[in-house]
């Protein structure tokens, strides 16, 4: 991403890999990032009894949406949520999709300003809660409000991490617009998860960890996903319930 990254118009020479391990040259030119970021969501239903559902960022209609796919897989056994290279987004977003998870009010964490401490507070759905077991994928580019979701359910035993360890870039932080056209992100504030811990520059450890590998991908593997799905299977199979979607 580093690499890629650079002022709009210029030029990147990239030497790609195919799968015959062939190298080639290839030139882009460098574009503007558009200043909203769009949405991506898609679920469904894997292996007839596991609902999986994946969103590019916390922005735009990604809880209505989240909620019509619950309540289509209310009946499966569990749920994977795919936040992988999910930059983060909208921070109230995080508990008002923790509420649609969890049956009971809780927290994801706090953050301590020079004001005060401020908890990342859910208000829970009863007995409309997903009832089924959680499992949430993560990767190196997880970031931000992905990364207070993914530890503060973590934390609470709501949801089992599967994947790498994530960016570990969680401060709260705003944006100011500089007189020259740039953008100044600055940290407002610190981040604890409920039982603590400082995932700043740690990032969210996985429960399960599971590194995908070149090989895999060009075999039209997904060693993540498939190791979540193996959980959530065995788990099942196993007949472990699940009480008032508050634990793992």
């Amino acid at each position: 991403m580093d690499e890629l990254a650079g002022a709009p118009s210029t030029e990147l020479t990239l030497e790609i890999s195919d799968q015959g391990k062939a190298t080639r040259l290839v030139k882009l030119s460098r574009q503007a990032r558009p200043a909203n970021q769009v949405m991506d969501f898609e679920s469904r239903t894997l292996n007839h009894d596991i609902g999986y559902v994946r969103f590019s960022i916390f922005f735009g209609d990604v809880l209505n949406q989240l909620t019509e796919a619950l309540r289509r897989m209310r009946e499966t056994s569990g749920l994977i949520i795919d936040l992988r290279g999910n930059p983060g987004g909208a921070g109230d977003l995080t508990g008002a999709v923790a509420s649609l998870l969890c049956a009971a009010p809780g927290t994801l964490g706090s953050s301590a300003s020079r004001y005060g401490t401020r908890q990342q507070s859910y208000a829970g759905s009863g007995n409309d809660a997903y009832p089924g077991r959680v499992v949430i994928l993560v990767d190196e580019m997880t970031g931000s409000a992905a990364e207070v979701f993914s530890a503060g359910l973590q934390a609470n035993k709501r949801a089992t991490i599967v994947g790498a360890t994530t960016a570990g870039a969680a401060l709260p932080a705003m944006m100011k617009l500089l007189p020259t056209g740039a953008s100044l992100v600055h940290a407002i504030a610190d981040f604890k998860t409920p039982d603590g811990t400082v995932i700043e520059g740690r990032g969210v450890k996985p429960d399960i960890p599971v590194k995908p590998t070149r090989e895999a991908w060009l075999q039209g593997q997904d060693p993540a996903l498939e190791r979540a799905s193996r959980f959530l299977s065995a788990r099942s199979q196993a007949g472990e319930g699940f009480a008032g979607a508050r634990s793992a």
